[in-house]
């Protein structure tokens, strides 16, 4: 199956009545949101799924390891170098991260880094590396 057959198969799936009305239930995206989907229509595709297997059972099951494999979130605070580096308790306070971490299951890492003095740069591949021997061996 072609990539062009995969997105009709997956936007005719993802139309379906009861996906719609779950997606639907969650405007905020506290369940779902697109990077999720995109998770599970690259599942589809590595499972080499033909048109029938386009089910909304296979879309619960995807999606529901899209969610579990995307357990820790990392935030990275960029342009440390820069002359208003005091300027991240306040990025801190805008993102409210006191209610984010409260209302959403994932671990949160912050992480300050910067392009130009490579700060944070091996500290941020640590991370990365971490997280694909956790969830991918």
């Amino acid at each position: 199956m072609n990539l062009r057959k995969h997105v009709r198969c997956f936007f005719k799936l993802i139309c379906k009545p009861r996906i719609r009305e779950f997606l639907n239930m969650d405007p905020c995206n506290a369940i779902v949101d697109k990077y999720l989907l995109i998770g599970v229509f690259i599942y589809f595709i590595r499972a080499h799924f033909e048109a029938k297997d386009y089910t909304t059972r296979n879309f619960y099951i995807a999606l529901y390891l899209c969610h579990e494999i995307h357990e820790e979130i990392l935030l990275i605070l960029s342009k440390s170098d820069a002359s208003y580096r005091q300027m991240r308790n306040e990025a801190l306070l805008m993102l409210q991260m006191k209610r984010l971490q409260k209302e959403i299951r994932q671990k949160v890492t912050i992480m300050v880094a910067s392009a130009i003095t490579g700060e944070g740069r091996e500290e941020i591949l640590n991370w990365m590396k971490k997280q694909s021997i956790t969830h991918f061996h």
